[in-house]
């Protein structure tokens, strides 16, 4: 008998720390709830472009907001490892971020027992910024790849004006060539024009001329029969 209770304590002992960690585990109806949660939070982002009084260049900083927060879950940025809580706006708002920012941002439980679980993750992609893009080289095509205002340019000011101008003097080149296609295609269109109908034309003329001298030759003999 004695055996058998230091069996069953045995048992006991070894049995007990799972029973607590089955308790602490964030269970199936938790993480749904969760889930639901965060499938309501929702992004968005903002930007700011000021000008740079030193550079002369454009900046742009971003404000990125997440709305729809909610007391049970926490936010953190998995870059600065920053934590968002929920506050009387349900929204968290981070500023001064730069362009062209990849970021993610962890959700997880803020419950009892669910701390510990990761619910989903949101990510936000921040769009490059082309500071040159007011570059006065840029007036007038503001669609070239170069001069898209977000654009990811990486290259010194000097480059960027050679390769704009480059595009420029081509534009210039194209459109002498365009005139000058048009020219010989109206010269062309004559020619065929001529080539194809030339007989009529011709035979025209000829009817026309034979029939005015014929005319001016009855008027001289109506003239003369008259004096």
């Amino acid at each position: 008998m004695k055996k058998k209770n230091i069996l069953i304590l045995i048992f006991s002992i070894l049995l007990l720390p799972n029973i607590v960690n089955a308790r602490e585990m964030c269970d199936y109806d938790d993480k749904t709830r969760l889930q639901r949660i965060a499938s309501n939070i929702a992004s968005s982002y903002t930007y700011k472009e000021e000008k740079n009084e030193e550079t002369g260049f454009n900046t742009v900083k971003f404000t990125v907001t997440l709305t729809n927060m909610h007391d049970d879950v926490v936010i953190i940025d998995e870059e600065t490892n920053e934590h968002y809580y929920n506050n009387a706006d349900r929204e968290i708002v981070i500023e001064n971020i730069k362009p062209g920012k990849y970021l993610k941002f962890l959700v997880y439980g803020n419950i009892d027992n669910c701390r510990e679980e990761k619910v989903t993750t949101i990510y936000v992609t921040l769009p490059s910024f082309n500071k040159y893009y007011t570059d006065e080289l840029c007036r007038n095509i503001p669609d070239y790849s170069l001069c898209n205002k977000w654009a990811n340019i990486k290259m010194t000011h000097e480059k960027f004006t050679q390769k704009v101008q480059a595009y420029l003097d081509s534009l210039i080149v194209s459109s002498e060539n365009t005139a000058s296609e048009n020219q010989e295609s109206v010269f062309e269109i004559i020619i065929a024009f001529l080539a194809k109908y030339s007989l009529i034309i011709f035979g025209s003329i000829i009817i026309i001329c034979a029939g005015l001298i014929f005319y001016l030759v009855r008027k001289d003999d109506f003239d003369l029969s008259i004096k």
